[in-house]
């Protein structure tokens, strides 16, 4: 095991028992109201439980050929378009990559009215972000939701070109960690929110729950907005996945 397998292994023990100490000591005080927790223990406690969530570092992982995730998807109609939930599905599977990008096919189908499915394939960076542009008269960005290491509080800015000259600015913040359901399980995850604007009247906001277990990000949403309209968005959550 390298260093940095047990430095992470010995960060969650430690997390762990002081989250333990927290329980046991709130435990006690209700069960017997007389007593009282020592306030410098329960600082300590505190303390150490923060300072070790904030500290830990999620490194980047590796995909193989064949690795797959499936997703549940639901489109989110823009307010003037009837709002509501449009049901469908999205399969991810790595077809090979090279030292910069992975060659990944991407099977979409829709689960309401008439069934349409479509079959690209996508190129993603190793830090598994996804590539676009607007249109063909600007260049292609990586859009960098994820910068690895993921740290809670570690935060960054990118960009990327419009048609007209200007620039979508995009902001990204590691929140903090949480467990999340999906139809895939349960999974303890990093969570990334996204703040992005062009101009003043057009923003877009995302929230992804990356699961180093799933090796993915295991949900993903967002929803763009239009002055005070709610915009086209998107809600992704992992169905199965299977690994090499």
């Amino acid at each position: 095991m390298d260093r940095s397998a047990i430095g992470a292994a010995g960060a969650d023990l430690a997390l762990d028992a002081a989250f333990r100490a927290v329980l046991v000591s709130v435990h006690a005080i209700a069960m017997h109201p007389s007593r009282r927790a020592h306030p410098a223990f329960l600082f300590v406690a505190f303390v150490l439980y923060s300072a070790l969530s904030l500290g830990q570092e999620v490194e980047r992982p590796s995909w193989s050929p064949s690795d797959t995730w499936t997703y549940q998807r639901w489109e989110l109609p823009a307010t003037w378009d009837g709002g509501g939930r449009l049901p469908g599905h999205r399969k991810f599977t790595v077809m090979g990559g090279g030292p910069t990008d992975y060659r990944v096919a991407v099977l979409t189908w829709q689960d309401y009215a008439e069934r349409q499915t479509t079959s690209v394939p996508w190129r993603m960076s190793r830090n598994l972000n996804t590539y676009y542009r607007e249109d063909a008269t600007v260049p292609w960005t990586e859009m960098e939701f994820l910068r690895w290491p993921l740290v809670v509080g570690k935060s960054w800015n990118f960009t990327h070109p419009m048609p007209d000259g200007s620039k979508f600015e995009w902001h990204v913040t590691v929140a903090g960690m949480e467990e999340v359901s999906v139809p895939a399980g349960t999974f303890k995850a990093v969570v990334v929110k996204v703040e992005g604007a062009t101009g003043a009247h057009y923003t877009q906001s995302r929230t992804l729950w990356y699961s180093p277990d799933a090796r993915a990000v295991v949900k993903h949403e967002w929803r763009g907005y239009y002055r005070m309209y709610k915009d086209y968005g998107e809600l992704a959550e992992l169905e199965s996945f299977s690994r090499r």
